[in-house]
């Protein structure tokens, strides 16, 4: 947020920016805070679709990932 505020100009709109970055947060709050469920309620490996849905984070994250990486090489070239 500090680089962002300090940033002059930006191809994107700064509340598209903030609201990405809050977006992101409240993911990774929702994760950890099923995770910690998990953990507290000792509820062992599940079964398929715990698995199917993991998956799907992952395979979310690494798309995300990839969006942000492009995000960034846009935003040098501008």
């Amino acid at each position: 947020m500090e680089a962002l505020h300090k940033t002059f100009i930006t191809p994107i709109a700064r509340d598209d920016i903030h609201r990405l970055i809050s977006r992101m947060d409240d993911i990774m709050d929702y994760v950890e805070t099923a995770a910690d469920q998990w953990s507290l309620y000792k509820l062992g490996q599940g079964g398929t679709e715990v698995k199917e849905m993991a998956r799907v984070l992952v395979e979310a994250t690494e798309q995300l990932e990839q969006a942000v990486r492009g995000l960034r090489d846009m935003m040098l070239l501008a």
